[in-house]
């Protein structure tokens, strides 16, 4: 057996409700091992398949309409200690390596609170279906049934689906309330009080260059899938 990768795979079966009905736990010592255990799985029909890694990791995530269950296969090597879901693994970001994919202006927004030029942003003027994460963490921020259009220059959210964290910002001479994502602590954007008054009245005020937009289709695929229950 290799000394430094064991692959542990917690398979779950889940009922509709999202209960957890079944589950086992398999440890094998190579790839190729996980690959034959659970080639049966990954011919079902019917199926939404994710395999990330190769030597380390293998994630796949089934779902089967026929018996309406889902079954999440998670390996995750020992070096990490650990079995983790797909957004226990999502939320458990590494914040460094994270920050060195970000473009010069995704870096500058997030990490020191500038703001980019009024009607520049690729989600102003955009309003596919899905939901928006962020740039940096991937925790989910918004979702596309609370955005309009603002004419401010920015994309506007009426609120967040998700507690978001919230600071003074007195820079510039203006007296503002700076938004940022809980986890990351990246800086999005203000929230101020001249939203729509029949949505509450607020107006999330954000920064494309702080956002990722994750279409309704991929919700699932990109392990968002609890959050289709927004669009329903």
């Amino acid at each position: 057996m290799n000394d430094n990768v064991v692959y542990v795979i917690c398979a779950r079966r889940y009922a509709k409700n999202g209960e957890v009905i079944e589950q086992n736990v398999h440890v094998y010592s190579s790839y190729q091992n996980v690959i034959a255990a659970f080639k049966p799985f990954l011919d079902m029909p019917n199926k939404e398949v994710h395999m990330n890694g190769k030597d380390e990791m293998l994630q796949v995530r089934i779902y089967d309409p026929a018996n309406e269950f889902l079954i999440d296969i998670v390996s995750i090597s020992m070096k990490r200690k650990s079995i983790i879901s797909f957004q226990e693994e999502r939320n458990m970001f590494n914040k460094e390596e994270a920050l060195k994919k970000l473009s010069e202006e995704e870096y500058n927004v997030t990490q020191k609170a500038a703001t980019e030029y009024p009607f520049t942003g690729k989600y102003d003027d955009f309003y596919d279906k899905g939901i928006y994460v962020d740039v940096v963490s991937g925790e989910p921020l918004f979702s596309s049934e609370d955005k309009y259009d603002a004419g401010c220059g920015w994309p506007s959210f009426t609120k967040p689906i998700k507690k978001l964290t919230y600071h003074r910002d007195q820079s510039h001479g203006m007296e503002r309330t700076e938004v940022k994502s809980p986890e990351a602590d990246s800086h999005l954007g203000h929230v101020f009080t001249d939203g729509p008054v029949d949505k509450g009245g607020l107006r999330y005020c954000i920064n494309s260059a702080a956002l990722k937009f994750i279409p309704y289709d991929k919700l699932d695929q990109a392990g968002y899938g609890e959050y289709k229950k927004l669009f329903e």
